[in-house]
């Protein structure tokens, strides 16, 4: 009995422990170049020639100079062909975006008060059952 109880009460705990739930989105949001501009996290730019650039760790701009630095990925149109890229002229740059991990609160909130009260019921069922048994 002593085993079934702490059983349920580990199970219980290891749920409730588990059960800090993160809900997130990634939002995907325009960028304009600036004079200079440092964008921390993953950037796409869209070039004239229907090549894409994918910068993961982000970007430098340099406009001065006209350019775009960072350790990217150029993509051709079909997505067939990756090369490593260093730099890209401003000037072939159509479009910029940038990738942003948002935390959902609601729902994080949410998902993890259901399981916290899931793990709840377990331990007042498993205590009612004790009893129950006692009678």
């Amino acid at each position: 009995m002593r085993r079934v109880v702490t059983g349920a009460l580990l199970v219980a705990l290891v749920v409730s422990a588990a059960g800090g739930c993160v809900s997130h989105r990634v939002e995907v949001r325009p960028l304009m170049p600036t004079d200079r501009m440092v964008v921390v996290g993953p950037v796409k730019a869209h070039l004239r020639d229907g090549s894409t650039v994918v910068y993961p760790p982000g970007v430098v701009v340099t406009m001065m100079v006209g350019t775009l630095r960072g350790a990217g990925t150029r993509y051709n149109y079909a997505l067939t062909d990756a090369t490593p890229v260093e730099s890209v002229p401003v000037e072939m740059v159509v479009g910029m975006e940038r990738f942003e991990t948002e935390v959902n609160r609601t729902a994080t909130t949410v998902q993890s008060a259901a399981v916290v009260f899931g793990a709840a019921f377990v331990i007042v069922g498993v205590v009612l059952a004790i009893a129950w048994q006692g009678h």
